[in-house]
């Protein structure tokens, strides 16, 4: 943890490995303080500058990058392109959602990593946060791609991250002491799951989509499956196709979809 120092912060954590910030800290601040992300001076910073740039940073002595010098200390890390194109040759050429069943064997993989209590008792700290980090970091690039392709639901999304939130948490959980570096990087990955969950996730879910176009006229209307007005929490759970009004309504954004493409 070579960057952290007397008046640390995101902005400095974030010049000494070389990655530039995507995100102001006053964007992204809330969802550490959301999770505790406390105990130690360099507990927030760390967890703000993972936000900043919405993917876990890791090295043990030489910054640089995103993973430093993990290099053979991890688990087998295969790039995201690799994982996924492999995976997706697999797949058979009719099948429409190639890259999120891709997404569903990356899960299963991380699973596998830290799935059996051997693997994890013999797993260094080092070991231990250089696959999370590596790990948490492909899935984020193969989920963003299928959901800015339109390639699975944002409800399957949201599911499929909170299972290897699960994961890397329980692996992080077997070796973390208060406030020691796994504790600050399990509370970090509670933060980027909470920013993606409710920010991200939703912003990449393409706005000329049929799904997304029903959504938005449903709650425009505001109407429940009777066709009367509702409150926003009940019409988030009503049924769009229930209500002929909105069928219709759907049938012509279909059409209108079919010809944009």
């Amino acid at each position: 943890m070579g960057c952290i120092q007397s008046g640390f912060n995101s902005s400095a954590y974030l010049a000494c490995v070389g990655v530039a910030p995507v995100y102001p800290e006053e964007q992204v601040s809330m969802f550490a303080d959301r999770v505790g992300a406390t105990g130690a001076p360099w507990i927030r910073p760390t967890a703000i500058a993972f936000l900043r740039v919405n993917r876990m940073i890791y090295w043990k002595n030489q910054p640089g990058g995103l993973y430093g010098d993990c290099g053979a200390n991890t688990a087998s890390a295969p790039s995201t392109d690799q994982t996924i194109s492999r995976i997706s040759g697999q797949v058979a050429t009719s099948d429409p959602e190639p890259i999120s069943k891709g997404i569903i064997t990356l899960v299963a993989q991380i699973s596998g990593i830290f799935g059996a209590a051997h693997q994890q008792a013999v797993m260094t700290e080092q070991q231990t946060l250089c696959t999370v980090t590596i790990k948490y970091n492909q899935f984020a690039d193969a989920m963003e791609a299928a959901l800015r392709g339109g390639q699975i639901a944002l409800k399957d999304a949201s599911q499929q991250l909170e299972s290897v939130h699960q994961s890397l948490a329980s692996a992080l959980s077997h070796i973390e002491k208060p406030y020691d570096a796994p504790y600050g990087y399990h509370k970090a990955l509670d933060a980027l799951v909470l920013f993606n969950q409710e920010i991200i996730y939703p912003s990449l879910v393409p706005t000329n989509s049929v799904s997304s176009l029903l959504g938005s006229v449903e709650n425009f209307l505001g109407l429940s499956a009777t066709g009367s007005p509702q409150s926003p929490s009940s019409r988030a759970s009503a049924g769009i196709f229930s209500n002929p009004l909105l069928w219709a309504v759907a049938v012509v954004v279909a059409i209108f979809a079919f010809r944009g493409k």
